[in-house]
Parts: C-alpha cells; sequence; structure tokens
C-alpha cells in the first residue's frame, strides 16, 4: 500500500426506541418492533 497507515472498525448495537421515548404510528405499532440495530463500518488512511 505504499507506506500508508489503515484503520477500520465495525461497532453493532441494538437500542430500544422506548427507551428514548420513541414511539411510531399507532397504526404500525403491532408491526415494528421496539429494537434497532444499529451498524458503524468506519475506515481511515492516514493523510501525509
Amino acid at each position: 500500500m505504499g507506506g500508508v497507515q489503515v484503520s477500520g472498525w465495525e461497532a453493532t448495537a441494538t437500542l430500544n426506541k422506548a427507551d428514548f421515548g420513541v414511539n411510531g404510528p399507532a397504526m404500525l405499532g403491532t408491526m415494528l418492533s421496539d429494537d434497532v440495530a444499529v451498524t458503524l463500518n468506519i475506515s481511515a488512511n492516514e493523510k501525509k
């Protein structure tokens, strides 16, 4: 890679909407889960 430093990270979490006071539309309440999956993919290259 020509001496360039490359770094990468991945993080996953599951958040419960109710913990943050977020409620969906009443008509969809029984069809949508309270759990929301969050995935972060981060990559970084050192700039010289």
